[in-house]
């Protein structure tokens, strides 16, 4: 066999693996399919912070919502259990914020609550 007929050969080989693969991959789900992203949606939903399990006694639970799911992802491998490191962060900095309102005066806080007004978005009608 000639050097020209082995790369002939290897050619017509590696495109047959190719349209064998393609065929492959057309049978199962890709990344951004429709079947994929509805379970994805599904536990996007259930992770409500009223229904996630460490967050439901959590006195700051509305302020951070459970956490960013991804970062929960990524760290605990369940998007529904938030990391607890990240939870006393929270919870102290938001422990931060109630004790710096209370330690401001009233014409301070008269003023926080005009400039808060201010940076509020109009109500949609």
């Amino acid at each position: 066999m000639s050097v020209v007929e082995g790369a002939q050969e290897r050619i017509s080989s590696d495109a047959a693996n190719v349209r064998q693969t393609n065929a492959v991959s057309r049978r199962t789900p890709r990344r951004h399919s429709p079947m994929r992203r509805a379970g994805a949606m599904n536990d996007y939903h259930r992770a409500v912070v009223e229904n996630l399990p460490a967050c439901r006694s959590c006195w700051v639970r509305h302020f951070c919502g459970g956490g960013c799911f991804y970062d929960n992802l990524a760290r605990s491998g369940d998007m529904q259990r938030p990391d607890p490191d990240v939870c006393r962060e929270m919870q102290t900095v938001c422990e931060d914020v109630v004790c710096g309102w209370c330690a401001l005066g009233d014409q301070d806080q008269a003023y926080a609550r005009e400039q808060i007004e201010k940076l509020a978005p109009e109500p949609r009608s």
